[in-house]
């Protein structure tokens, strides 16, 4: 794992499999400093009327959320240190002892490993385009829950001096630290992380199906949810 004071550092070599320059890395984010529709009610400004949150509202909610330019970026940073972490050695340990113990013989695999990159990677690569990166797939869920992680840490810890300048530089938002709301619009549900505690559940059996769970045996973490979006998702 990456030292928090190595993130300076890092920073430029994270971004060599991206193919961007250390200086101004940040300039490929499409960000924009937008109101969004979904936010706590504790985020509501004075003077908004209380029956703001009506029922059409509430169903478009999630179409019309939109992360923050600070959150977009300290997500994308996390991202790229998460990737770089992996790519060093295919599999960094520290992040290999994060997984569900009952996934780790298969991150062992090499083939298995370069596929959780690409995983990985194709987050980053949405979160440059703008929207939330929603995951596709099983791989996909669980990088996002540590990418978040990271981000999240950075945040209470700290970051390189430069990066942090980067993020003051960009525009406030009431959601710029609302780590929560994003895993709330990102995840359709948290089942992957059930494995931790219920490993059992990566074969399929009654059980599983009794929760609805599908393609949490790593053998099935790269099977797309939605085969729709599969052009987004290799």
């Amino acid at each position: 794992m990456v030292g928090l004071h190595k993130a300076g550092t890092v920073i430029g070599l994270c971004l060599c499999w991206l193919g961007y320059s250390a200086q101004g890395w940040y300039e490929i984010l499409r960000i924009e400093d937008r109101p969004t529709k979904k936010r706590r009610r504790a985020q509501q400004t004075a003077d908004e009327p209380d029956d703001t949150d009506s029922e059409d509202d509430e169903e478009g909610e999630e179409d019309g959320f939109w992360l923050s330019p600070r959150m977009a970026c300290r997500l994308h940073f996390a991202g790229c240190l998460f990737v770089d972490n992996w790519r060093e050695d295919l599999g960094d340990k520290f992040e290999i002892e994060m997984m569900p113990p009952v996934v780790k013989p298969f991150v062992r695999r090499k083939q298995w490993a370069e596929a959780y990159v690409q995983a990985a990677m194709r987050l980053v690569r949405r979160l440059e385009k703008g929207p939330v990166p929603r995951p596709n797939c099983t791989a996909e869920e669980f990088a996002l829950h540590r990418i978040i992680s990271m981000a999240r840490d950075f945040w209470h810890d700290g970051v390189d001096d430069a990066v942090a300048d980067v993020i003051e530089a960009l525009p406030c938002s009431t959601l710029d630290e609302d780590f929560d709301l994003v895993s709330e619009v990102a995840f359709q549900d948290h089942d992957v992380l059930m494995l931790f505690d219920m490993p059992r559940l990566i074969h399929p059996s009654g059980l599983a199906q009794n929760f609805g769970l599908a393609n949490l045996h790593p053998d099935d973490w790269f099977k797309p949810f939605d085969t729709g979006l599969t052009s987004n998702h290799v």
